[in-house]
């Protein structure tokens, strides 16, 4: 793999233009890359450095990580707990003028006109989607469902979990040995996840760390109750406003998925309150985004 100085080389040989701001959409090699540049540098960080750092190969060690992201002109962050955890694995910065949180928008044409499409299934289930890797907890919403059917409390309903990843054999081993198979259906990654989100009972976030997921702005769009982990989604649900904000263990998803079976109306109407508050943000989103970018005081 070419370091990002000589695959700058490499890439300007084809590419002759300059730019004024260079955006690096994500943590990582991307900021690493955009680092290299002598234009105006912009990052965006979605996870929790702190409790998920991912990236952390891609540098040398920590110094060079902290000269890296420092030398963007300026980091957004897409939840206030993405910024907390940066600034908390990095610690003593002091000067954070050049730190945003700017909250992602959503493409609500797209995502209703896919809502749309028929999905091949016809039985009642509940809904995740995600990476099939540690940090979005699918082990853990694995065994809450297995300790519900255990119990007799999930009635017919099966689990549908939509997503790739390294973790997909472990996962699809831990259903074998829990004897779920019938009742835990794997979909692989799809460019259209929204039909089976829109045709589920409800949507579960089981996250052990999240910045701020998309994937529940988008379940509130299509009307849907929303049970999340308490990690960046509490932002979103606004604590409990929109949805049901859980324990971030095994135990608080389990009493998330009975409460909102027991009191179904009234989660409804909170997804409801959601969809609107979704709708409202996002122009608002967009408009503060292109502020930054474009230099105007915020």
């Amino acid at each position: 793999i070419l370091s990002p100085s000589k695959m700058r080389k490499f890439i300007s040989i084809f590419l002759k233009e300059s730019f004024d701001i260079e955006v690096a959409f994500l943590e990582g090699f991307p900021i690493k890359f955009v680092s290299q540049s002598s234009a105006m540098k912009i990052g965006w960080i979605h996870t929790d450095l702190k409790r998920f750092n991912y990236c952390r190969a891609y540098f040398k060690n920590k110094i060079n990580e902290l000269d890296t992201y420092s030398s963007m002109n300026k980091l957004i962050f897409v939840s206030e707990t993405s910024k907390v955890g940066y600034l908390e694995y990095f610690e003593g910065i002091r000067n954070q003028d050049n730190l945003y949180v700017l909250k992602n928008i959503l493409n609500i044409e797209r995502i209703m006109s896919l809502s749309k499409e028929e999905i091949e299934f016809d039985f009642k289930y509940i809904c995740s989607v995600g990476r099939l890797s540690e940090e979005k907890g699918f082990d853990r919403l694995i065994e809450s469902y297995y300790k519900l059917k255990k119990e007799g409390e999930i009635g017919d309903l099966k689990l549908l979990i939509i997503g790739s990843g390294k973790d997909e054999n472990k996962l699809n081993e831990l259903v074998r040995k829990l004897k779920l198979e019938e009742y835990i259906i794997f979909v692989p990654f799809s460019k259209n996840p929204y039909k089976y989100i829109k045709n589920s009972e409800f949507f579960v976030s089981s996250s052990r760390v999240e910045g701020y997921p998309t994937v529940v702005l988008e379940a509130l769009v299509l009307k849907k109750i929303v049970v999340a982990t308490d990690t960046g989604a509490s932002s979103i649900l606004n604590n409990g406003e929109f949805g049901l904000v859980v324990s971030n263990n095994t135990d608080g998803i389990i009493k998330g998925i009975k409460e909102v079976m027991d009191r179904n109306s009234v989660y409804a109407r909170k997804a409801l309150l959601g969809e609107k508050m979704v709708l409202n943000e996002n122009k608002e989103k967009l408009e503060r985004i292109i502020e930054v970018i474009n230099g105007y005081k915020m």
